[in-house]
């Protein structure tokens, strides 16, 4: 009765799941999230537009950008013909899958026509990092893959400074987010100055005047609550101080977080230069 059961049992297993014939191949393409058309559009941080409609052929690219030996998570990658950008990808793939799984990617789409040299180009923190890299264009090429992407090494650009830090300027507009600092100037007490914050070479919030609380443990002291600026959160914050002309560096970082608060009148941060 038991061998008789156990024969009903496989015979309905094997009736009710039909066996393929032919294997079908497994699709690992992983999702990729769709950029909106202004993200593809335009990346304002590096101040980059692409015409993603005026081109009729396209080609794309799986890359992993390398910078100081690392692979970035965070930034933008564009693809230009000369001055031209063709292509523009800030949004990061992670794959769960192969040798590469969960390292961040750049998958982009770079309009042109066949035979353009394409360059290459990433923007983090409002900084252009460079790369000899360059690629052919191809109507309908892919470059590299989630499995095998092309993998690129950026460095940034020579370290460049104001001819004179009286001439310091700064443009809030092209940020999306803030946070906001109260320093007092150790080395600086009582000397009237502008401070300015940076992230690399590039100018992120400016104060020229001081304000004096008339209360607490530092009542009647100069302080100089800076408003700083950013597109997300991460960046590596880094200090000057402007004296007589002359632009004073100091060995102070602090990591740029959206909203974020550093110091008050009562507490103030501490900044030597």
């Amino acid at each position: 009765m038991v061998s008789f059961l156990m024969l009903a049992l496989l015979s309905t297993l094997t009736l009710g799941l039909p066996i393929a014939k032919e294997a079908k191949a497994l699709d690992v393409k992983p999702k990729v999230e769709e950029m909106s058309i202004e993200a593809m559009a335009t990346y304002n941080t590096c101040g980059w537009s692409y015409q993603y409609s005026q081109y009729g052929n396209t080609m794309t690219s799986t890359t992993k950008v390398m910078i100081g030996g690392a692979a970035e998570d965070g930034g933008a990658l564009g693809a230009f013909v000369g001055d031209e950008c063709r292509g523009i990808q800030s949004t990061v793939s992670k794959p769960p899958f192969g040798p590469n799984a969960f390292k961040p990617m750049y998958q982009m789409t770079v309009g042109g026509n066949a035979g353009e040299t394409i360059t290459y180009k990433f923007c983090k923190g409002g900084i252009e990092y460079t790369t000899d890299a360059t690629d052919t264009f191809v109507i309908n090429a892919n470059l590299g893959n989630v499995i095998f992407p092309e993998v690129n090494t950026f460095v940034a650009p020579p370290p460049t400074a104001p001819a004179s830090c009286s001439d310091w300027t700064f443009d809030h507009t092209e940020y999306e987010n803030s946070m906001s600092a109260t320093f007092n100037v150790g080395n600086f007490w009582g000397v009237p100055g502008t401070l300015a914050a940076f992230v690399g070479d590039k100018m992120i919030g400016l104060q020229t005047t001081t304000s004096q609380p008339p209360f607490g443990p530092h009542a009647g002291k100069q302080m100089y609550q800076i408003m700083m600026y950013g597109n997300g959160s991460g960046d590596t914050i880094t200090y000057k101080y402007c004296w007589a002309g002359v632009a004073y560096p100091s060995t102070r970082t602090d990591t740029f977080t959206v909203n974020g608060n550093l110091g008050n009148v009562l507490f103030p941060e501490h900044v030597t230069f």
